[in-house]
């Protein structure tokens, strides 16, 4: 081992402070980028809003300060003098003339399932409050009951008898099937509020409730002596009922917003693409700092050209970041006009490097670029990561992952429940409509809907 010095020339990328602030601001949704754009215009006094923007035609990009051959320095009185006698664009927005549209979707619940249950409770003197309340909190979100009930029973100096007849009591509430410790006593509940439970019925769920489930239909006839049909009868009935009572009730979870970006219309038989104005203000330096640029002091001088630097900054990779998404969305919408004219059910397959391709950007532009983004468009909104699917087939017959399991899920559902078609059979016929997808996948595809494997659809 020896140590020496050399020369030796070697080429990299470094990522100047501007293009790291330009893929930060690329990548960022609606909310990260207003939190951004507010702390700056806190943080730099020469930033405010560029109200005339928002009502420009689409002429070009937002207003930004003309650029030197170095893109360094600017000659900020040259530009302020430019703007004060015209010669300065101060319309050329990429965007269409819209007013901001904040398309808000939100969930939230305005009443959750235990406050329900408590309404209720009050409203029944003849229930002991106490245990009510107590056998109330013990109920989770999907509405079964789940309590310790002889240390319950003990804590409260009660009997077992008058805590059966509480938990009775708190059962017959609504939604049907609440308060139940299991599955079959919740289907118990709401099949007695029916008025359609039998001994028979009520034997059949406790004891044989998994074959049932499972379509072993002769084995429970051969277990019981009851009519194989009257067992498929009973089967019929129990996928009537709502196995998760709690279900239709709020899980108290946070307001959730969705401010789509920009907008794809169905304008006089064309798509038109709109960026929302809402998603990247448009700003601009404020005027009322050309008079301080003619300070004697070189300090305060100093300080605002770099604040005016700094702004710059910004404006461009706010630009930059409006044109990127606007070109990104334009190639999914080319792409995808079938869909948003629909004349098809569901989008084609489509890749990060046919859109980088399209669009003329590089792919993991592309990647940046659709990170948390959403999109308004004729089939509603979607996040933009939403249109990007593998595919299957080519040209005409190019579908993507969601159209294969539509077309798995219809031939389940068209199937003899006495003989249902197998993945392997499904991967057949899919392969005989010119898509080649393996006998695996479509297990995955099945098993992802939810869809019980060929043994257990089997009616036996």
């Amino acid at each position: 081992m020896e140590i020496k010095t050399e020369l030796k020339t070697t080429q990299k990328l470094a990522l100047t402070p501007q293009m790291r602030q330009s893929i930060e601001i690329l990548q960022m949704n609606c909310v990260e980028l207003k939190n951004r754009i507010d702390q700056e215009m806190l943080e730099n006094p020469v930033l405010e809003f560029n109200d005339t923007a928002m009502t420009s035609d689409n002429t070009g990009p937002a207003e930004e300060p003309p650029k030197k051959e170095n893109d360094e320095a600017i000659d900020w009185q040259d530009y302020f003098e430019k703007i004060q006698n015209g010669d300065y664009n101060v319309h050329n927005g990429q965007v269409a003339e819209e007013k901001p549209d904040p398309f808000n979707q939100y969930k939230t619940g305005e009443m959750g399932l235990k406050d329900y249950l408590f309404l209720q409770l009050h409203s029944a003197p003849q229930i002991d409050q106490t245990l009510g309340e107590g056998v109330i909190d013990a109920i989770d979100d999907d509405g079964y009951l789940y309590l310790d009930e002889e240390a319950f029973a003990r804590e409260h100096g009660v009997s077992d008898a008058v805590l059966q007849e509480t938990i009775t009591a708190v059962q017959a509430f609504d939604p049907p099937g609440v308060g139940a410790r299991t599955i079959g006593e919740c289907l118990i509940i709401q099949i007695d509020q029916l008025g359609l439970l039998t001994a028979v019925n009520q034997h059949l769920i406790e004891e044989h409730l998994l074959d049932i489930a499972n379509n072993q239909f002769g084995k429970v006839a051969k277990a019981t002596g009851e009519k194989e049909q009257d067992i498929r009868d009973l089967k019929m009935l129990m996928k009537e009922m709502n196995p998760r009572p709690g279900s239709a009730f709020s899980k108290e979870a946070p307001v959730e917003y969705v401010l789509p970006d920009g907008s794809i219309e169905w304008i006089d038989g064309k798509l038109v693409v709109h960026i929302n104005d809402i998603s990247a203000p448009r700003l601009r330096i404020s005027r009322f700092y050309e008079r301080m640029l003619k300070s004697d002091d070189p300090r305060a001088r100093a300080y605002l050209e770099e604040r005016l630097d700094r702004a710059r900054f910004l404006i461009q990779a706010i630009t930059m970041r409006r044109e990127t998404i606007r070109r990104i969305v334009t190639a999914i919408a080319e792409y995808q006009e079938d869909y948003f004219c629909f004349h098809n059910q569901y989008p084609k397959a489509l890749t990060m490097h046919q859109v980088a391709r399209m669009a003329e950007v590089h792919e993991s532009t592309v990647s940046r670029a659709i990170r948390g983004k959403y999109i308004r468009t004729p089939q509603g909104i979607f996040e933009l990561k939403c249109f990007f699917k593998r595919g299957y087939g080519e040209g005409k017959t190019d579908i993507s992952a969601d159209g294969i399991k539509a077309i798995i899920k219809q031939m389940i559902e068209g199937e003899d429940p006495k003989k249902p078609v197998s993945d392997q059979v499904i991967a057949d016929r899919l392969k005989q409509e010119g898509f080649d997808v393996a006998r695996r996948t479509v297990a995955k595809y099945r098993e992802a809907m939810g869809i019980l494997a060929t043994s257990k659809r089997r009616d036996r």
